[in-house]
């Protein structure tokens, strides 16, 4: 561990990933992102201007999750968030792999 000081990827990997996610900010449903290290969390919500949440009934946040799964890529769904936590060794390429899925995914939620 000392020697290959997983913390300090994690902070490069952890910037990269917001980096990489800053475009969903411009999408009508994505309300914040954040993160530290490569915690990341991301808020879905239906109206971006008052920050309405989705009604739970429709879970949004669950078919993103399902739709990752099925690319082979675990994230998790607090309802109206997507939580990230790659493991401290992810390199830039696993982190090209999870965000080529879901930036796509981001940008296609749709509030209907």
């Amino acid at each position: 561990m000392v020697r290959e000081r997983p913390w300090e990827n994690a902070a490069r990997q952890g910037d990269y990933i917001l980096e990489r996610l800053k475009p969903c900010l411009e999408s009508d449903h994505v309300g914040d992102i954040g993160g530290l290290g490569l915690m990341v969390g991301i808020e879905l919500v239906e109206d971006k201007a008052t920050k309405k949440k989705f009604d739970p009934s429709k879970r949004v946040g669950a078919e993103v999750v399902s739709q990752m799964r099925r690319n082979g890529i675990l994230i998790r769904e607090f309802s109206d968030r997507i939580g990230l936590g790659p493991p401290l060794i992810a390199t830039s390429e696993d982190v090209d792999r999870v965000m080529n899925v879901l930036i796509p995914l981001l940008q296609s939620v749709k509030a209907g």
